[in-house]
């Protein structure tokens, strides 16, 4: 998010577009990820992913403020590494369910 908010030309460098979608969809996978480990309900799970969510659409408005631009696709990349961290969550608690004795 720190990354967001900082005037261009001064984050580090990436090639192209793609690479940052990638960067988005990552941060965002790995952070929806934290938030899922660190509450014990899907619901819980699923509000933290969605205050995070909106978190990330409130930066990209804030970002026209500090001279960057505001993209639609920076926020479908975010939303869709929320999703996917969520995803992991739910298969890695699945796995660890079909281990437990019982």
């Amino acid at each position: 998010m720190i990354l967001s908010l900082l005037p261009p030309g001064s984050e580090p460098s990436f090639t192209n577009i793609v690479g940052d979608k990638i960067r988005h969809f990552t941060a965002y996978a790995i952070l929806s990820l934290i938030a899922c480990h660190a509450v014990g309900t899907w619901r819980s799970r699923a509000t933290l992913c969605a205050l995070t969510l909106m978190v990330s659409i409130l930066v990209e408005f804030l970002q026209p403020l500090t001279g960057r631009d505001f993209e639609v696709l920076d926020i479908v990349a975010n939303m869709s590494g929320i999703l996917a961290g969520m995803g992991i969550m739910f298969l890695l608690l699945r796995r660890r369910a079909a281990k437990a004795p019982g």
